[in-house]
């Protein structure tokens, strides 16, 4: 999996997630933004991901990686972003937390 040269801490959650990954936005921090590893900002992410989305023979997963503490309304401005580009398919990605089982005697 191709990801930009920045860092993007992901909230924690324990749920299950796919390991299928066709597109990848991610939001850092400091308001980077890429598309795989295509570096894009505000402007450009419907363009680049309607691109990324013209093979229509492909059901894509657009997974959203945003930093943990980017605000959600970043995010859920790229889900919008991502729908206007035709994502069907649009997924959050968490950092799946290990539950520690405590063993009582």
């Amino acid at each position: 999996l191709d990801l930009p040269g920045f860092e993007v801490k992901l909230p924690k959650a324990v749920t299950a997630e796919s390991k299928e990954k066709n597109i990848t936005i991610s939001l850092s921090i400091k308001g980077q933004m890429a598309i795989n590893d295509t570096s894009v900002d505000e402007n450009t992410v419907t363009r680049v991901l309607r691109k990324e989305l013209k093979d229509d023979k492909k059901d894509f997963l657009v997974m959203i990686r945003a930093d943990e503490g980017v605000a959600y309304g970043k995010v859920e401005r790229l889900m919008e972003q991502a729908k206007e580009a035709g994502a069907k398919r649009i997924a959050i990605a968490t950092q799946q937390e290990m539950e520690k089982v405590v063993k009582t005697q």
